[in-house]
């Protein structure tokens, strides 16, 4: 169940009040002159996803979906995207050839720094990658792919103060911790030392170089033979050592300003100068209750066969604050994409259900928000009983499971549409007693359910086809 990225950046925009929205992208396909700059350092960098994206375009073409090359259709399916960010008064920035978005989230947060060092910047991203940007200016908003109890509106902010307390080292040596341990969706092994081993030399010697240099004045004897062996001074070693340092390299994020179109940087420089300008106005004015602007990056690495929405950054005025998870407003747990993109099929049978059990005489709230702050399309708070479970166990949280829910394989099977209503209380125990419907969800979807027991609601899947009367 895919996320459509208008869906991101208005959930985004719903929870939090941006002052700049920027948008990173991969440079498009159709108009690149060559291989990556991190193919150039090492072929196996993505293999598995570009032997993905290249059978996902054979099969397009023998589709009679073959790309274009003009310089508007060039970007695909984006293209209704980046006219979305045109109306939210957004800047789309795309990386130069070779460079890829994150590369831009990096020289964007660079140039918002240097032209306006009171801007808070904030990445939001589903990608780690992004915390080696962290610092005293850049925070990174966590978007986790679906809420959880731990996290209700599917986000978690993280500070560098955040990062160094959790990990033990600066964010700056995250690329060097990715170096030692390797990254499987990049299709890139580990030298073997283990995270743990390695956050822990991080956190004594600071990066690759220092580690280096205590190797060679023989601060290594206390450590696994795995880091003896990857800074020891014999040929063996030194070819470790280098091939540690090429990964370091590929996983390090380009910050550089030439990363970016020149036009790009001249109209972030510009915009920047402006909220810099709105801060010193506002400071001069004495409105302290005014908060001073932020800049947050909001990055979607989901692929596109010609260009990859990678990152948008805007500045955030406002976040929300911890506290009581029952206290979150139903239209901010309700706004992530998880939510949205289901709700968009389900709506209608939800309904249609929930004013059945109120003539039956149940308790029901629709597109409701449990005590933990879960999304749940019908919480029965009593009433259990016509639902063939039984009163006094907790709310039963019902979800109509949609088309969007099921496994790709399996989305159909077993539907029969024109189920009666009344039928609702057998079709519910059917549902109940059998776990078929359970298995055929999503990884996500069968992820979300375990959520909601956890919590400790009776949950209940009611296929959408058998809610069609």
């Amino acid at each position: 169940m895919g996320h459509k990225h208008d869906d991101v950046v208005d959930f985004l925009q719903t929870l939090t009040e941006p002052s700049l929205l920027v948008a990173c992208f991969d440079t498009p396909k159709a108009q690149r002159t060559g291989s990556s700059q991190r193919q150039g350092l090492v072929d196996s960098y993505k293999r598995r996803r570009r032997s993905e994206q290249a059978a996902l375009a054979a099969r397009k073409a023998s589709n009679g979906m073959s790309r274009s090359t003009h310089p508007q259709t060039a970007w695909g399916g984006l293209h209704p995207f980046l006219q979305h960010l045109q109306q939210l008064g957004a800047i789309s920035v795309v990386a130069q050839d070779g460079w890829e978005a994150d590369d831009c989230v990096g020289a964007v947060c660079a140039v918002l720094e240097g032209v306006c060092p009171s801007l808070s910047v904030t990445v939001a991203s589903s990608d780690g990658d992004m915390q080696q940007l962290l610092s005293s200016q850049v925070s990174w908003l966590h978007v986790f792919r679906m809420p959880s109890l731990e996290h209700p509106l599917g986000v978690e902010l993280v500070t560098a103060a955040d990062f160094t307390d959790q990990h033990g080292f600066e964010p700056g040596a995250y690329a060097d911790w990715l170096a030692f341990t390797g990254k499987k969706d990049a299709n890139i092994g580990g030298m073997g030392t283990g995270a743990s081993t390695a956050a822990k030399l991080l956190r004594r010697y600071g990066n690759i170089e220092a580690i280096a240099v205590a190797a060679n004045l023989g601060a290594m004897a206390g450590w696994s033979p795995a880091v003896q062996r990857l800074f020891s001074q014999d040929p063996a070693g030194q070819e470790l050592l280098a091939q540690l340092c090429k990964q370091r390299k590929l996983f390090t994020i380009n910050r550089s300003t030439a990363v970016l179109p020149q036009h790009a940087r001249a109209e972030l420089q510009s915009r920047a100068e402006q909220l810099g300008m709105t801060k010193q106005a506002v400071t001069e004015s004495n409105e302290a209750a005014l908060q001073l602007p932020q800049a947050r990056i909001e990055c979607n690495t989901s692929g596109s066969g010609t260009g990859k929405a990678s990152t948008s950054m805007h500045a955030v005025k406002t976040m929300p604050t911890s506290g009581s998870p029952a206290s979150l407003q139903a239209a901010l747990v309700w706004a992530h994409p998880f939510h949205v993109v289901r709700w968009a099929y389900v709506r209608q049978e939800a309904h249609r259900l929930a004013n059945y059990l109120r003539q039956l005489g149940a308790t029901v709230e629709v597109q409701a928000v449990s005590p933990q702050g879960l999304a749940v399309d019908i919480l029965v708070s009593s009433g259990a009983s016509l639902l063939g479970l039984p009163e006094g166990k907790g709310s039963v949280a019902v979800l109509v499971a949609g088309q969007a829910d099921f496994q790709a394989s399996s989305r159909f099977q077993g539907a029969v549409p024109g189920a009666s209503l009344a039928q609702v209380k057998q079709l519910a125990v059917a549902a109940a007693e059998s776990s078929g419907v359970v298995r055929q969800l999503h990884g996500y979807m069968q992820q979300y359910v375990r959520q909601l027991k956890k919590e400790g609601l009776q949950v209940l899947c009611i296929p959408w086809w058998q809610l069609l009367a």
